[in-house]
């Protein structure tokens, strides 16, 4: 029995302990990873009001993946001034993002103020703001977990181009009447370089310019002066340069007069071609603009809100479409009712429209303050008309055009 257990002892040690001690020198080869892994994913995006696509999550700008390095995304582009981050999934603004190490982390001609990088879900909403706008070449390693920003320069000025152009302002005939219907549009003389030429009255007051990009109305994207102050008068303008939306600075015009002016967009300068300081009279009868108002019209009483009536010549305005049985009569702006408030009148009482036209075309013009009889035209027939108004012979032309 002992011989059995003794050869048993050597077996297990013939049998084991070789097995111990190869555990035990492969204890030597095993590696503790104690850093972070490299974050392995297919996409990276870019949000934020620097970026191309402002912060649209649904849509958000793609980087591209270097073809080397499957954890290397760059981008090289017009970085503008704002905040970003990076996105790593489209539509989800609760999922993982790549956040700046810091709040505030400045990206400018200098590169990137610190260049780790924080991938997570949720936590606080730390991002990047490129205060210098240019041309960056961007690079973002997931494996280091850092990035990397190089300023290449200024994007280059794209140039201007429009298919018609007008200005508004105090200074301009029209004043700020931002209706399209009442402006006039300038004369395109070139088209290399591309230029427009204004021939007309200037007042001391200021101006901005509109284009075809331009929302009149709604008083958005004109062309502006490169800066504030900048003045206009028969020695030129003061600073060249023209700038598409930003600041509201305006040209101010501090010499009345008659001006040639040619605005020149392939350039972005205004020059001054012209200058006659002898302004011609100009009377109410030379009024750019002119509104209808009355029951008789789709407006109504509304003296704020009227009916256009187009300017289709020199001194000619014309309205065509329906009116309703009611009155009306002809005024030159937009403001509210008073008592100074001009109007263009039948010459006499009793003035009625029907299929036969207008019993009375004389006009006449004054206010209630002048004590001017308030005559308006009396629509007899509702239909649809034509009304030709005529300041140079002060008279009005209607013909009925039918039901």
């Amino acid at each position: 029995m002992k011989k059995l257990f003794k050869y048993g002892l050597i077996l297990f040690a013939a049998v084991f302990m070789p097995m111990l001690f190869q555990s035990c020198k492969d204890d030597k080869d095993i590696v503790i990873i104690d850093e972070e892994l490299p974050l392995k994913v297919d996409h990276v995006y870019m949000v934020g009001d620097a970026s191309p696509v402002g912060w649209n999550i649904s849509d958000p700008f793609e980087l591209t993946r270097d073809a080397s390095n499957k954890y290397v995304f760059t981008y090289h582009g017009v970085l503008k001034t704002g905040e970003m981050k990076f996105p790593l999934a489209k539509g989800d603004w609760g999922g993982l993002f790549i956040y700046a190490p810091a709040a505030n982390t400045e990206i400018n001609a200098d590169g990137v103020a610190k260049d780790g990088i924080d991938i997570r879900k949720g936590g606080d909403d730390l991002k990047w703001k490129v205060t210098k706008a240019g041309i960056y070449q961007l690079s973002l390693d997931l494996k280091t977990r850092k990035i990397e920003v190089k300023y290449e320069g200024a994007e280059p000025e794209k140039p201007l181009t429009s298919a018609w152009l007008t200005f508004i302002g105090d200074a301009t005939p029209w004043g700020w009447n931002n209706d399209p219907a009442v402006i006039e549009k300038f004369q395109k003389t070139s088209d290399n370089p591309l230029q427009f030429t204004y021939e007309g009255v200037l007042k001391e007051g200021e101006f901005k310019v509109a284009f075809d990009q331009t929302d009149i109305p709604a008083w958005s994207n004109y062309l502006q002066a490169p800066e504030a102050g900048v003045t206009l008068n028969h020695e030129g303008v003061s600073k060249d340069g023209m700038v598409k939306g930003g600041e509201d600075n305006k040209w101010k015009v501090t010499e009345a007069g008659v001006y040639k002016l040619v605005f020149d967009l392939t350039n972005k300068k205004i020059t001054v071609a012209h200058f006659d300081p002898n302004i011609p009279v100009v009377t109410e009868w030379d009024t750019k603009v002119l509104y209808m108002v009355g029951d008789a019209t789709s407006a109504g009483w509304s003296a704020e809100n009227p009916v256009t009536v187009t300017k289709s010549g020199d001194h000619l305005f014309t309205f065509e479409g329906e009116l309703k049985v009611g009155e009306l009569k002809f005024t030159p702006n937009k403001d509210g009712f008073s008592g100074s408030k001009p109007w263009f009148l039948a010459k006499e009482s009793g003035a009625v429209i029907n299929e036969h036209g207008a019993s009375v075309a004389d006009i006449v013009y004054g206010s209630e303050d002048k004590g001017t009889p308030d005559n308006k035209w009396k629509v007899e027939k509702a239909g649809k008309y034509k009304v030709t108004v005529d300041m140079t012979t002060h008279k009005i032309k209607v013909e009925y055009l039918g039901a």
